[in-house]
């Protein structure tokens, strides 16, 4: 299994876990944003940004993220993160967003949206 699959595996299971829970809805819109965010912010704006928000749906996300890329909590991979040298950061970079796009993917098909 290469790390794309285990990656994918990972995800689903995460994106599983958050179904019928409070805040899935909120999970999943942050889910669908996430990719784009890493790619327009960078990774240290995005995962601050994460950080700073008080909902307990971006906490998840943030540990999901961590969690699937390197088995560490979300501010161990902000810290990783900002203390990254340039080809670190950039292959940081390019891990998160694919794993951002599993879980992208997963919540489109497996949570439900929110409620009007």
């Amino acid at each position: 299994m290469n790390r794309n699959q285990k990656w994918a595996g990972l995800a689903l299971e995460r994106v599983e876990a958050q179904k019928k829970k409070n805040h899935e809805a909120e999970y999943r819109t942050i889910c669908l944003k996430g990719p784009a965010l890493l790619k327009q912010a960078g990774v240290v704006q995005a995962l601050a940004f994460w950080r700073s928000r008080s909902g307990e749906a971006s906490t998840l996300y943030l540990n999901h993220l961590a969690q699937i890329h390197s088995g560490v909590t979300g501010a161990q991979l902000f810290t990783q993160a900002q203390q990254a040298d340039t080809s670190s950061y950039l292959v940081l970079s390019h891990d998160l967003i694919k794993i951002a796009e599993w879980l992208r993917r997963f919540a489109q098909s497996e949570l439900r949206e929110e409620q009007s």
